[in-house]
């Protein structure tokens, strides 16, 4: 689908996506085709947050405007942790290393997204 959306010239801000498909080939495709993305990761995620050693994404101190860690075979990303009410925290993942914690919560408005990938793709006929 990825390789659809660039030969229909279509140029996202940032591919969203859950955590079954944040792969890190899917994540180094994205970043050939020079865009972002922002992806949700699972607790046991491994990262290296301060250059010792890998931990999963759940052990880490996160603070609210995110934290700058390292994705092994990927490079350096950006880290979110979203605790809902009642839920189990989600951690979630940019390769825009400047994110703030207001463009974060835009980004993961995944029905908004969504919404305006639907739109794009259903009004072209696959060829």
């Amino acid at each position: 689908m990825l390789r659809a959306a660039e030969e229909r010239k279509f140029q996202p801000g940032c591919v969203i996506f859950d955590s079954w498909y944040s792969c890190i080939a899917n994540l180094k495709l994205i970043r050939t085709l020079k865009w972002h993305w922002c992806t949700r990761l699972k607790s046991n995620q491994l990262v290296d947050p301060d250059n010792t050693y890998n931990r999963s994404v759940s052990e880490i101190e996160i603070p609210p405007e995110g934290r700058v860690v390292h994705l092994r075979q990927y490079g350096f990303i950006k880290l979110f942790r979203i605790v809902h009410s009642d839920k189990e925290p989600e951690h979630w993942a940019t390769d825009i290393l400047d994110a703030s914690e207001t463009s974060q919560k835009r980004l993961f408005n995944k029905d908004i997204f969504c919404s305006r990938c639907w739109h794009f793709f259903a009004s072209k006929p696959i060829d």
